[in-house]
């Protein structure tokens, strides 16, 4: 008995060590292995020969695109992903479905497995006016501006912008307005 072809094959017979040649009998397991290709799309064949008696095997491999997060994802199948993981008020998650093509190129550009929104106007403590979500200093969100960077300001004033700082009793937004 011998086996050849692609992918260095080899078998045993009644789960002893692998070889390439060898004999059977009547009632014997036989196992075979081979590496399959490191390159997508790829197909290994290999032949056994059993006296005068001969059978192939194929392997193909399929193609795989990286992932931006880590991981793979097989030609043809798609993923979600989002422009950026935690988006700032009043942006929401923003998605796009990014698709396996012929196992190199992964469509789209974003780059984030996992979005969270952020909290509507009301649920930060905000009061809509004329359009504009505003919040009295004394109920700014914290979190909001030590993720800013900035202070947040003590009672008596509103802050028309979630990020802002303060400065001789004023709130500022980003753009250098300032709310008394």
């Amino acid at each position: 008995m011998t086996i050849s072809g692609d992918g260095n094959p080899e078998f045993r017979i009644d789960g002893l060590a692998w070889t390439t040649t060898g004999n059977i009998t009547a009632d014997q397991s036989l196992e075979l292995r081979m590496t399959s290709s490191a390159s997508g799309s790829t197909m290994n064949s290999v032949t056994v020969n059993v006296g005068t008696v001969s059978d192939g095997w194929d392997v193909t491999t399929i193609d795989l695109c990286s992932l931006p997060w880590g991981g793979e994802v097989q030609s043809g199948n798609v993923v979600q992903a989002y422009a950026v993981a935690a988006p700032t008020w009043p942006q929401a998650c923003s998605s796009e479905t990014r698709v396996c093509q012929d196992g190199s190129v992964l469509s789209g550009s974003f780059t984030e497995q996992f979005c969270v929104e952020p909290p509507s106007c009301s649920e930060a403590g905000g009061q809509i006016i004329n359009g504009v979500c505003r919040f009295n200093s004394s109920s700014c969100p914290s979190d909001w501006s030590q993720a800013s960077g900035w202070a947040t300001y003590g009672p008596g004033s509103s802050c028309l912008s979630r990020t802002f700082y303060v400065d001789f009793n004023r709130c500022y937004s980003r753009s250098g307005e300032s709310y008394p």
